[in-house]
């Protein structure tokens, strides 16, 4: 077995797996409410992953990904996940608030989407 998975020590490969689960996670997060337009099932695990947020945001919970990566990289420190890869890269440095609203503003837009697809009445297609 090897001693390093279990004294934090250096593990390149798994620190990158867990920033790929984390761009995963925000992915899903901006763009799930809108696959669940055509999976209508995506919208329960988007749920879940919208209260994450919100509880990372508002109530501070630690994140999992971010731990996973200062374990297996204990040379990233303190920084997060987002001042490291998305600060100044995705957006300007400083506007973290301007992006969590555009991240707002992203799920509004598609749950909006959802409701106004289910108040639709059922048009019938011809030759069905």
């Amino acid at each position: 077995m090897n001693d390093h998975l279990l004294t934090g020590q250096s593990s390149p490969l798994l620190a990158d797996a867990a920033v790929l689960l984390h761009f995963g996670y925000l992915a899903f997060l901006v763009f799930g409410g809108f696959v669940a337009w055509k999976a209508p099932r995506v919208i329960w695990p988007h749920l879940a992953v919208v209260a994450w947020a919100i509880g990372v945001v508002v109530v501070r919970y630690p994140c999992p990904l971010t731990d996973l990566e200062r374990y297996f990289r204990p040379s990233v420190g303190e920084r997060g996940f987002i001042e490291r890869y998305l600060e100044g890269v995705i957006y300007p440095e400083g506007h973290v608030t301007a992006a969590r609203l555009v991240v707002v503003a992203f799920v509004a837009a598609s749950y909006a989407g959802i409701l106004r697809r289910r108040r639709r009445p059922a048009v019938p297609r011809p030759g069905i």
